[in-house]
């Protein structure tokens, strides 16, 4: 330790993930009095909101009822009870969870980073210890133009539904992963992006990170409850696809003719994709040890400088930003193959992914604009012909400006 100390009191940066590694275990050292903890139960409940805080008391209190009426639960067992409990309220999502399907939030990965962190810098493990813990960064492919198709409300229930097939029993990818040893946590990273946190007895090797990406992208992109959520065969989102606001949709459906509008409709349906859409996802993976190098790579702003003073919890952060910004780059990778593969081969569905793009919608765009106005003008042109603006077929008065 003297030896790193003096290292960075020279201003030098550590040189390798095994320095740094000595380096956060002396931070750690001079925080905090045990080794765990981070992960203790009475740092966790701590952590948590005062009225989770509540709900973890009572039930402590209620085992340790039982306990005294003679229920054999030891006091190991309690306190076992009680740390599960308080990791399963702690950071639950808002937004994304029900009560049948709880997916956590981005902070809930970064508590696991910090606890795995914590564990392995105290244990003087291998280098390869820190590549058996990682995360699988899923993206939702082409959300803008899927949003712009159905709307916020509906993205937002198609988003739900994707977590909780993360979260299901029945996810295959989950269930096969704790057969080879690595366990799965499921968290929502952002609006349309979620993270698949990995704690593995297994080395995460790259062959290993693109299979386990690879099994979950299979899963999502060919799930059935994903393949209902876009029905291009809808009036209403076909419009929308063609970004006709509300107030044109009614004029549309109330002014032009229904075999005007069926052409239209039938002149769109041909530009998208045939058959069912199905909701995709694209993934990129990276292990601890490959966002403690980034880390410690980045310049002082981004990155870990150990040569600073910096707490631990900090630190951790940190390298949790690094491998998520890490994942997304290769996730970035991967998605620019697939859209190339897409286009290839199915060049509807890729015109469709790319939408803001595509010039053909804007000329389609401007031709349903035109068949608009024009029967403004025969509408406008028939009203003229009667005084007043009264009209054979209505007893009231019709303004123009109605249309």
């Amino acid at each position: 330790m003297e030896k790193i100390s003096h290292h960075l009191q020279n201003g030098n940066r550590p040189r390798s993930v095994e320095e740094a590694v000595t380096v956060l275990r002396d931070i750690h050292q001079q925080t905090y009095t045990r080794q765990d903890a981070l992960r203790s139960t009475e740092n966790l409940i701590a952590s948590l909101y005062p009225e989770m805080q509540s709900l973890v008391k009572q039930y402590e209190e209620l085992l340790v009822l039982k306990a005294s009426n003679g229920k054999e639960i030891s006091p190991e067992e309690i306190q076992t009870d009680v740390h599960n409990r308080a990791m399963m309220l702690y950071n639950r999502h808002s937004t994304y969870s029900s009560s049948q399907h709880l997916i956590k939030s981005m902070e809930f990965g970064e508590m696991l980073t910090s606890h795995e962190l914590e564990r392995i810098i105290w244990e003087d493990a291998p280098r390869n210890t820190l590549d058996r813990f990682g995360m699988i960064v899923l993206d939702v492919n082409s959300l803008g133009t899927i949003k712009s198709c159905i709307g916020h409300r509906n993205t937002n229930s198609a988003l739900q539904t994707l977590s909780r097939l993360l979260v299901d029993p029945s996810c295959k990818a989950v269930a096969e992963l704790q057969e080879m040893g690595i366990i799965a946590t499921p968290t929502v990273a952002g609006g349309d992006e979620f993270t698949i946190v990995l704690d593995s007895d297994i080395p995460l090797t790259p062959e290993l990170i693109e299979k386990v990406t690879q099994m979950f992208e299979a899963e999502i992109n060919t799930h059935p409850q994903l393949s209902t959520i876009l029905n291009f065969d809808e009036p209403a989102t076909l419009l929308d696809y063609m970004d006709v606001g509300n107030k044109e949709q009614e004029e549309i459906l109330d002014i032009l003719p229904s075999e005007v509008i069926r052409s239209i409709q039938q002149d769109i349906r041909k530009t998208l994709p045939a058959g069912i859409f199905q909701i995709s996802v694209t993934g990129g993976g990276v292990t601890m040890g490959e966002g403690l190098e980034m880390a410690l790579r980045r310049n002082a702003k981004d990155g870990l400088d150990l040569r600073q003073k910096v707490g631990f919890e900090e630190a951790a952060k940190i390298i949790f930003d690094a491998m998520l910004r890490l994942g997304n780059s290769k996730l970035d990778e991967r998605k620019g193959g697939y859209k190339q593969k897409i286009l290839s081969e199915d060049p509807l569905l890729g015109e469709f992914l790319i939408k803001k793009w595509d010039r053909q919608l804007q000329e389609k765009r401007q031709l349903i604009t035109n068949a608009l106005n024009e029967m403004r003008e025969a509408i406008i042109a028939t009203i003229e012909q009667f005084p007043n603006g009264k009209v054979p077929w209505e007893s009231k008065e019709v303004n123009e400006d109605h249309f």
